[in-house]
């Protein structure tokens, strides 16, 4: 049994709005890490640091983690509507919320791109043809997204 145009769309309504809830609690959390673009001497010391200041503390990680499982879980249930080359890109989406969240504790540099992360996810916007496919725009600004965080962990080499 094929889902009708109109089930699809108010699906797709209500996982940004589940989207966008997560994003904010992650955003609040993010906060305690501090703020600011990291330079390239930032990120090397970020890196090696592990001040609790620095670091969010295990309760917040795991809050975060899930938030990140709850993001994919919902990009991956719009994107179920979608075409192959979007199936493609959440599971881009998929593997960067992996790694931004790799190593156990979450520092200002992951903090960073984790901002960065729920900006971009927010941006999710399809096209409603059928079968639906992400904006131009997304894409775009995914691309954009995935060039910035490999400068950034590139620097800090």
């Amino acid at each position: 049994m094929s889902l009708s145009p109109e089930v699809k769309h108010q699906t797709y309504l209500k996982m940004k709005e589940e989207i966008r809830e997560a994003t904010d609690e992650i955003s609040e959390i993010i906060k305690k890490l501090g703020k600011g673009s990291p330079s390239k001497a930032a990120i090397r010391f970020l890196k090696n640091l592990k001040d609790s200041y620095y670091t969010l503390d295990e309760q917040s990680s795991v809050v975060v983690r899930q938030k990140l499982h709850k993001i994919v879980s919902c990009v991956s249930t719009i994107a179920c509507f979608c075409d192959r080359k979007t199936q493609n890109y959440v599971m881009t989406i998929s593997r960067v919320a992996a790694e931004i969240t790799a190593e156990p504790e979450i520092t200002n540099l992951e903090g960073f791109i984790l901002e960065e992360f729920c900006t971009m996810v927010n941006t999710i916007i399809v096209n409603h043809t059928t079968p639906f496919s992400l904006s131009s725009e997304f894409k775009v600004g995914f691309d954009k997204f995935m060039a910035s965080v490999k400068a950034i962990y590139k620097k800090g080499k």
